[in-house]
């Protein structure tokens, strides 16, 4: 449930992995949600985020990949998306939003730890994923 006040205006860690390894498993094996943002201003989030997840600073190996990003969601959660229906989209939409809400987010990235990567997510695109999930939910991968 996403109420109260915002977790994670505070201290941010930093990551030190060199940006492998960060990421909670959620299974034996899959791809994990990737988000990332960049800080243009105060993080003054409008409610908290969901349970477990974590802001962490960039490592110098993810900010070669992108370099405006300043910070990334530890998310413990499969990636959702077209062709991929595993993910928990409600959480991960509500973190999209809640990001894209704040005046002091610049541009926000999603996508998976493996394949594509990640890509810029705009507020429309927010909106085309969850009309896909709406429509299709988790039914694809679970073969329904």
């Amino acid at each position: 449930m996403i109420t109260g006040p915002p977790r994670a205006t505070g201290p941010f860690e930093t990551r030190t992995d060199g940006g492998s390894g960060a990421f909670k498993v959620s299974g034996p094996m899959g791809v994990d949600a990737r988000i990332l943002f960049e800080q243009t201003g105060e993080l003054n989030f409008e409610r908290e985020f969901p349970a477990d997840w974590k802001v962490v600073g960039i490592s110098e190996h993810e900010r070669q990949c992108e370099p405006s990003a300043t910070h990334e969601f530890d998310t413990g959660s499969r990636y959702y998306g077209e062709g991929h229906e595993r993910g928990s989209w409600p959480e991960i939409c509500a973190v999209l939003m809640l990001l894209h809400a704040c005046p002091g987010v610049g541009r926000v990235w999603y996508g998976g730890d493996s394949g594509d990567g990640l890509f810029n997510v705009s507020p429309e695109r927010v909106i085309e994923l969850s009309r896909h999930f709406m429509q299709h939910g988790e039914r694809p991968y679970h073969g329904r």
